[in-house]
């Protein structure tokens, strides 16, 4: 009888994807909407991903977020608001802030394009 056909080895398994980043990672980051920035001599409320020394400081700007929903210009005074007390409270649209890795001049961090639905 013919030898049985012989077997090719087994493929290696695909690569996992990363896990998916959820709401509840948020929790232990820093919220940048909720932090003072200074316009005009004035302290207020609403720092984005590129304020507060986050360019060049790319683990302080990999551990922020901004919150995107409500916004001020849908919800005004809401980020001066305390959190208890705001409304709508239903979700939070969350976008976090991510680093380039580069130095000097290119540094940047800016606010990631994916948006997370986040109850509150």
């Amino acid at each position: 009888s013919p030898p049985p056909p012989s077997l090719p080895p087994p493929s290696p398994p695909p690569p996992s994807p990363p896990p998916e980043f959820g709401c509840l990672e948020f929790e232990v980051m820093t919220n940048v909407r909720e932090l003072t920035k200074t316009v005009n001599g004035n302290e207020v409320i609403g720092q984005w991903c590129s304020e507060g020394g986050r360019r060049t400081n790319p683990e302080a700007c990999n551990n922020a977020y901004a919150t995107t929903f409500p916004s001020n210009a849908f919800a005004p005074g809401y980020f001066s608001t305390p959190p208890i007390y705001r409304a709508p409270n239903v979700r939070e649209q969350r976008q976090r802030c991510v680093h380039n890795n580069l130095e000097g001049d290119a540094a940047r961090c800016s606010m990631d394009s994916k948006q997370y639905q986040c109850a509150v």
